[in-house]
């Protein structure tokens, strides 16, 4: 699941923060390039498995109807049945 380019979010795993824009959820990942950096930076991209992932913070939101999106894919995403 794709964000807009412009969408930031923080991502909280164990004690380290990330703060990402140009975000991409899969239903195992989530990947990102770090704030700082432009969204075109393909090879500046970061990411980590889900599951390391402790919580997700939205900032900036393009629409709410984004936020709303992103909250329903999260909670799919984390009470999904794992194979």
């Amino acid at each position: 699941m794709p964000l807009g380019r412009l969408q930031q979010l923080k991502i909280w795993s164990g004690d380290t923060v990330f703060r990402w824009h140009a975000v991409i959820i899969t239903y195992d990942s989530i990947t990102g390039v770090p704030y700082k950096m432009s969204t075109k930076c393909d090879s500046c991209r970061l990411g980590l498995r889900l599951s390391s992932v402790d919580s997700i913070r939205v900032g900036y939101p393009s629409s709410p109807a984004n936020n709303i999106l992103i909250l329903a894919f999260l909670v799919a995403a984390f009470t999904a049945p794992l194979h």
